[in-house]
């Protein structure tokens, strides 16, 4: 097919960084991910086995009738939880262990257990071995648990090769009892966040992190996240039936948002909370900030997720929620002077009858408007279908939906007031992830996914001035930009899409003229270009699945020098990055593909 892209006018308006936010959710599938432990269920939570009376993700391989009992008590843990008991009243002694971790040659692996021993002292071996039941160990450590209150024991294996189904055990020797609240097993000197995973995190060079996220910042206690790690509790979450887990909590976030550059954004509690609550959240992470001694960056606050809708624990009405803008706003912006604040624009809200709506946007800007600086929506569009042809159609009319229901947002902001910005606070496209699948919420990035976040940042760019910031949701593991599984880290296509267009901003957008095939509510060919300084980058996508664009440029300032590009062979095909030979003033687009071209302005 034949592509003309033309200039539209002279350069317009100035596209934010912002634009190129993200989400990390405080779920437990993203903060396991985000830590160093190769352990699953480092504190020993519950249930128990029935059988056995283990913490879940922990084994033994002796029973009762070996001269051994486990029990998991609630209330025993440092932090109030669950503890493990380990009752040895025989020779064999007892053993906790856990399967499937994964290790690597001469790699230095540091084990801190929290234990302490009931009578007398007991000695305790630590180690990692191979998968085969009758092998010897790679690596053991002895340990002497001599306290009858919780202490910390330290010490250090290392493995002779690499094993990614490695064996790590926690053996009581002969009789005794011991209690376990921890058990972590990390590489030496690393921290105990991924070090890989937050250098993969800058390379997003991701503008704001909107954290902790979703319907779980109804229930998130931001205390529970900071001072030491190892009294922060793990609690239910009544949201998504998982736990909510502040291992990487608030300090952990500050100190990723002041290393990175990031600006924060916190995503304030209105459910279980209280607005004394947030207003001390405020105050802390200024304070933070200070103590670090550098000057308080802009912050965004989010006022509630989606507290219009009946899946939140927190639902209410518009003017439920306008009266809870007045309550916590000034507490927020008293404590945090740079403080931007977020509240939810969606059109209507839910009832608890089927099909019930009332009004929620209306109600929010006529009795809260002047609390609120960025009014924003969330928007997950995605409808399955089976041919290559209708899913990529699906992708453009997605787009034209989100596009729509931002326009409307933008002209309700406008009728109320010319200050208040508008924002779209997650945004992905939803076909496979399930709360209830096993699966920990995956959305695998095939070439469908990847072509519609193209388009999207491509829609957001060209928006226009009222549009603030955009996250894309989410960071890690549960509909995660990347999957970090027992250490492990890997990038899906959403890193590749993201940092393909992250270096065009800030920069001023060149209108267009598009002409190009139908597809879907818009056209089969999408195109942004942003120019920055002396130069300029334009963005290229074909949603066609089976033809080639062959693109005509016209009337664009710029020599082209660098072209490089995401292709895919079919909808559900991976797309990986490559540079393509560049050429003056046309370009041809390989189907489902997204293309950076770097141009030079030409001398005025």
């Amino acid at each position: 097919m034949r592509v003309r892209i033309q200039s539209a006018g002279p350069p317009g308006h100035l596209v934010p960084e912002t634009l190129m936010g993200n989400n990390l959710d405080g779920c437990a599938g993203t903060i396991g991910g985000l830590l160093s432990d190769r352990l699953d269920n480092p504190k020993f939570l519950g249930p128990a086995d029935p059988v056995t009376g283990i913490a879940r993700g922990w084994g033994s391989d002796t029973r009762r009738e070996h001269g051994a009992r486990y029990a998991l008590t609630p209330g025993m843990g440092l932090s109030g939880s669950e503890a493990q008991l380990i009752h040895s009243y025989g020779d064999a002694g007892g053993v906790v262990s856990q399967i499937g971790r994964r290790v690597r040659a001469n790699e230095r692996l540091e084990v801190e257990l929290w234990a302490m021993a009931v009578h007398r002292p007991v000695k305790v071996r630590v180690g990692i071995k191979p998968w085969p039941a009758r092998q010897g160990p790679y690596d053991v450590a002895e340990l002497s648990v001599d306290t009858a209150y919780w202490q910390c024991y330290r010490a250090l294996l290392v493995s002779p090769r690499d094993d990614d189904e490695a064996v790590f055990f926690c053996r009581l020797e002969g009789e005794g009892m011991l209690w376990i609240d921890q058990v972590h097993l990390r590489p030496e000197g690393g921290g105990d966040v991924n070090r890989d995973l937050l250098e993969r995190i800058r390379s997003l060079r991701v503008a704001s992190l909107r954290f902790p996220g979703s319907c779980l910042s109804t229930i998130y206690r931001w205390k529970h996240g900071t001072g030491p790690r190892h009294l922060r509790a793990v609690e239910p979450d009544p949201v998504f039936g998982w736990q909510t887990c502040y291992d990487f909590g608030t300090d952990e976030y500050l100190e990723l948002c002041l290393d990175q550059g990031i600006r924060p954004h916190l995503v304030v509690n209105i459910g279980r909370g209280t607005p004394g609550e947030a207003a001390e959240w405020a105050a802390y992470c200024y304070e933070w900030f200070r103590c670090h001694r550098v000057q308080p960056p802009p912050a965004y606050f989010n006022m509630g997720n989606e507290q219009y809708g009946t899946w939140e624990s927190s639902h209410m009405t518009g003017e439920m929620y306008a009266a809870a803008l007045r309550a916590f706003v000034p507490g927020i912006r008293a404590a945090y002077p740079d403080a931007r604040i977020v509240a939810i624009g969606e059109a209507m809200s839910g009832g608890l009858r089927h099909g019930e709506q009332t009004p929620w946007r209306q109600v929010v800007l006529e009795k809260a408007a002047d609390c609120v600086d960025v009014l924003a929506i969330n928007r997950y569009p995605g409808t399955w279908q089976d041919e290559p042809a209708a899913r990529m159609a699906d992708t453009v009319t997605a787009v034209g939906q989100v596009e729509k229901d931002l326009r409307a947002l933008a002209q309700d902001c406008r009728r109320c007031n010319d200050r208040l910005r508008i924002g779209l606070m997650e945004w992905n496209y939803w076909l496979h992830a399930g709360h209830d699948d096993g699966k920990g919420f995956l959305e695998p990035y095939d070439a469908q996914h990847v072509l519609f976040a193209a388009r999207m940042i491509n829609l957001l760019g060209q928006f226009g001035p009222e549009l603030e910031a955009a996250c894309f949701y989410q960071l890690v593991n549960v509909m995660g930009t990347f999957r970090s599984v027992g250490g492990v880290v890997q990038d899906t296509g959403m890193a590749h899409v993201l940092r393909l267009y992250r270096p065009a901003f800030p920069g001023y957008v060149q209108p267009l003229s598009v002409d190009a095939p139908s597809m879907g509510s818009g056209k089969a060919v999408d195109a942004l270009y942003v120019r920055q300084g002396g130069g300029g980058w334009l963005f290229l996508v074909n949603s066609n699945p089976s033809e080639t664009a062959d693109v005509r440029l016209e009337g664009l300032a710029g020599k082209t020098v660098e072209v490089e590009c995401l292709a895919g062979a079919d909808p559900s095909a991976q797309m990986d990055p490559k540079v393509i030979h560049p050429s003056l003033d046309s370009l041809v687009l390989a189907p489902l593909s997204v293309t950076r071209v770097r141009r030079n302005m030409d001398p005025e």
